[in-house]
């Protein structure tokens, strides 16, 4: 079905199988599908990240302004990346420590970070890229946006991480029973809380590009 309404939209609209464009939806999906890297581990263990939307904002915030506060942007990389863990790792201890259920807290997560979110930014739009971000977001490689490239990037080393590593054994093992798991000598909890810092991490990362797409 999905091959039939592309090939119907081509003949429609024959600019729609232009590369130009086929890139620029690619473009705009190399966002979402760095965010669903870090929730296809979520799901695996049974859970949903609600707290999407203000994750990649407030980190995308915390990014463009401290770019422009101190005129570096790897210290604005940084800050955002360390913005994604403590989130991540909030997320982790309310779920996997607390018990809460995963929809609830990470629900209630969204809604402090949207609250935060405008107490950090006074709700006036305000901060930078840096050319190697706005780069990344709209340059491109023999044809191929270097964003798009991240995303596959990302996603094999993710490939790489569920399939030959002990780590991702676990997530499968948590998702399938997580009190079989604690019998099997698996720290779930440890297990848990990665997975929702990593997710987080993707959403930092997705939030960054964004800023250089978007230039504000």
């Amino acid at each position: 079905m999905i091959l039939a309404l592309y090939l119907i939209s081509g003949i429609l609209e024959p600019n729609y199988l232009q590369p130009s464009h086929i890139m620029s939806v690619l473009v705009l999906c190399s966002f979402l599908g760095i965010i669903c890297i870090g929730q296809t581990l979520v799901i695996l263990t049974g859970g949903a990240d609600l707290s999407v939307a203000y994750s990649v904002t407030f980190t995308a915030c915390v990014f463009a302004q401290t770019t422009k506060a101190t005129g570096n942007g790897i210290l604005g990389f940084l800050a955002a990346i360390a913005a994604g863990i403590l989130i991540g790792l909030f997320k982790g201890i309310g779920v996997a420590y607390l018990q809460i259920t995963p929809m609830v807290m990470t629900l209630a997560v969204n809604s402090i970070l949207m609250s935060y979110t405008f107490l950090y930014t006074q709700g006036v739009l305000k901060g930078e890229s840096t050319a190697l971000v706005t780069a990344l977001a709209k340059d491109s490689f023999l044809g191929i946006r270097y964003c798009v490239l991240v995303w596959g990037i990302l996603g094999l080393l993710t490939v790489f991480l569920l399939r030959k590593t002990a780590f991702g054994r676990k997530i499968f093992a948590v998702g399938c029973s997580q009190r079989v798991s604690d019998i099997s000598a698996i720290n779930t909890r440890m297990v848990l809380t990665g997975v929702y810092i990593f997710a987080s991490v993707m959403m930092a990362v997705a939030g960054i590009l964004l800023i250089g797409y978007l230039g504000y």
